[in-house]
């Protein structure tokens, strides 16, 4: 009896090397990433001029994990939906030019639908689309829309392993300690600059949904139009008719 061969550790990163570093400089320079290293920085630099009487001192860093731990699981649970809901959107036209179209060529191919299914008609008079057009390192928008539900829910993941490693180190100490140390400094950048991070992605999940659901709606409302217009342009001919009728 053979025994089962091991599993390849790459196939335990084949989505980090599949989606997440192909998409490197959408990550990691994208300005809610820039903009969450900008609040860390920024944010480790008050520490240092915190007041060191009143409310503030009394505040550990206990209260403040708790609360974005709090944050993380609810906005989470959203980005999952979120992610849900795009993985299972009907194959309707939108869908079809989200599929078919590169995030970064934009749309290179217009959909129509037909009674027996979609007609797709290039935008450039170019050929139609081909299997090679869908090589690496093409990335639809479709792929790219998932892609940012996922990282929504990674940052969520990220910021709520950074709070649960600051609450066991310095849970108990003061977040504008007398005199102020390194390890305030530290955990305060590190939990403020990935919940910013987590807030900012959450933001851009409800800008993409709240995208695509005016996309579809377009859509929609064009086929509707189409469906009147073409309804009656053929009773036209029968009221011509029904009228010189009478008029004999």
């Amino acid at each position: 009896m053979s025994e089962p061969k091991p599993k390849s550790k790459s196939k335990y990163f084949r989505f980090f090397r599949g989606e997440v570093w192909p998409r490197k400089r959408q990550v990691f320079l994208h300005r809610n990433f820039l903009m969450a290293l900008l609040v860390a920085f920024l944010s480790g630099l008050a520490a240092i001029y915190l007041p060191k009487n009143g409310a503030i001192p009394a505040t550990t860093f206990r209260d403040l994990c708790t609360a974005t731990l709090a944050f993380g699981a609810l906005s989470f649970a959203g980005s999952l939906t979120g992610a849900t809901v795009a993985v299972n959107l009907p194959p309707d036209r939108v869908v079809a030019a989200m599929v078919l179209n590169d995030v970064h060529l934009g749309a290179r191919f217009k959909v129509e639908k037909t009674p027996s299914g979609f007609k797709i008609n290039p935008t450039d008079g170019g050929d139609l689309p081909t299997k090679d057009n869908y090589k690496p390192p093409f990335h639809s928008l479709y792929s790219d829309l998932v892609f940012t539900f996922l990282v929504t829910s990674a940052a969520q993941i990220i910021m709520a392993v950074t709070s649960l490693v600051v609450f066991a180190l310095i849970g108990g100490m003061s977040i504008s300690p007398n005199p102020y140390n390194r390890a305030a400094v530290i955990g305060l950048a590190a939990v403020s600059g990935t919940s910013a991070y987590a807030i900012f992605q959450l933001l851009s999940s409800m800008k993409a949904l709240s995208s695509l659901a005016a996309r579809r709606e377009s859509f929609f409302r064009a086929e509707l139009m189409s469906s009147s217009d073409n309804k009656a342009e053929s009773q036209l001919p029968e009221k011509e008719s029904t009228v010189d009728a009478n008029q004999g």
